[in-house]
Parts: C-alpha cells; sequence; structure tokens
C-alpha cells in the first residue's frame, strides 16, 4: 500500500507491558515512534514490578506528553499489567483504537495506524488480533 504525505489524524494508544528488559521495550517504544500519525497516539508502558530498575530508567528517558510509564508495585501478570494500562488509557485519553502489545513487539509497518483505520471502516470490530513482529 503506497501512502501520501497527508497528516494521519487516528487516536490511538499502545499499552505496552514492560518486564526487566529495559532494551526490548526501547525498541518497542521506538519503532512505534516511527509510526506514521503517532503525532496523535499516546504510548502507556506499564512496568511490571521489574525488581532491575529498569521501570524507572524507561520512565527517565521517555516519560513525556505521548508517552506515560506505570510503575507497578506487584508482578500481576500479562492480563493485570495489560488491564493497568488499559485503565489508564480509558481514564486519560481519548483513543480511537487502543493495541496491547508485548514488549517485544515491534511495528515496522509505517502506516499501521492508517491501516487499523482503513480495516476497521470495512468491517467495524471490537477486538482484533493478528501477525506481528517480534524481537
Amino acid at each position: 500500500m503506497a501512502y501520501n504525505n497527508e497528516k494521519v489524524h487516528i487516536r490511538m494508544a499502545f499499552i505496552l507491558l514492560h518486564y526487566m528488559n529495559e532494551a526490548l521495550t526501547s525498541r518497542a517504544v521506538e519503532s512505534i515512534l516511527e509510526l506514521k500519525g503517532v503525532d496523535d497516539c499516546r504510548i502507556v508502558v506499564v512496568d511490571n514490578a521489574s525488581s532491575n530498575g529498569s521501570g524507572e530508567k524507561l520512565r527517565n528517558k521517555y516519560e513525556s506528553e505521548i508517552i506515560h510509564v506505570i510503575i507497578c508495585n506487584e508482578n500481576g501478570g500479562f492480563s493485570k499489567g495489560n488491564n493497568v494500562g488499559y485503565r489508564y488509557v480509558k481514564d486519560n485519553y481519548d483513543s480511537e483504537f487502543i493495541v496491547a502489545a508485548n514488549n517485544d513487539v515491534l511495528f515496522p509497518n509505517a502506516g499501521f495506524i492508517e491501516e487499523i483505520s482503513n480495516l476497521y471502516k470495512r468491517s467495524p470490530f471490537n477486538v482484533g488480533g493478528g501477525g506481528c513482529v517480534c524481537a
């Protein structure tokens, strides 16, 4: 699919579940930041009680207007960690779409945000899933 230079205005939130591996999570965050239309998106990194301080390092590195890092006091596993991120997104952002992913998922398709919107327009869905690129 060819992309033009028009700005994409789709409000999407990405929830990245982080545990211990700062480099892996950074790769995932950076891949999101490279997406076309990311200016209208938000990224929430949920640190699942990493004992090595990597959650704080990510907060120091990325905390900004579009990226928020949540440090959990206990490791609630995949589901609870994603629920923490989901609740934060619902309470703080007006997102059209929410993407929940592990920190080893990369987003190499620059048009990912627009493609999700186009898929929804063709066939509305409440939950989507599919192939991914893992680091």
